[in-house]
């Protein structure tokens, strides 16, 4: 299986994730990690630095600001106003660090996975916060390979699909 991985700045807009499809183009057996889009982690950082001083229009106005910024890339792809629940559904998690900025990369793959659903390339959208069990260590946590590693692999088992979009940023 191969593994490509795109940064921020490449899916920072509409047309980059036009042309992380045509980079994939006929693949197959791959796995594509996907940042956050743009800026969006370092927004997110002012969301929750909001939520530490009890700014809550601070944190709502950034929060606005993102939620505009990703409906303007979906809008853009489907080519006019387009809903999409999946990217709606991370908005009730807890407000910690670690929730709050995960939140970029969870929704660039949403919207990313189903992008290219919508563009014929079949795949499966993995939440790798279930695969990767990560130590307690808030903002720093390593890796438990060893434990991860059956997780990751029955997610990708019970899957029809052989092309995954996961998260570059996050673990559980």
């Amino acid at each position: 299986m191969k593994v490509y991985k795109f940064g921020g700045a490449s899916v920072r807009n509409a047309d980059g994730v036009r042309n992380l499809r045509k980079i994939i183009d006929d693949e197959q057996n791959l796995f594509i990690i996907v940042s956050a889009m743009g800026k969006t982690t370092n927004a997110l950082e002012k969301v929750f630095e909001g939520v530490q001083k009890g700014d809550k229009d601070l944190s709502l106005e950034n929060v606005a600001a993102l939620r505009e910024y990703h409906a303007g890339i979906i809008n853009d792809l489907w080519h006019g106003p387009k809903k999409l629940e999946k990217v709606d559904k991370p908005a009730d998690a807890e407000l910690w660090y670690d929730t709050i900025v995960a939140f970029g990369e969870l929704v660039s793959t949403t919207i990313i996975s189903e992008y290219l659903n919508y563009a014929g390339v079949a795949n499966r959208w993995i939440d790798m916060r279930r695969c990767f069990l990560t130590e307690q260590r808030h903002k720093d946590a390593g890796v438990d390979l060893e434990a991860s590693e059956p997780l990751l692999k029955n997610a990708l088992a019970e899957c029809v699909e052989n092309i995954f979009i996961g998260q570059g940023f996050i673990g559980g």
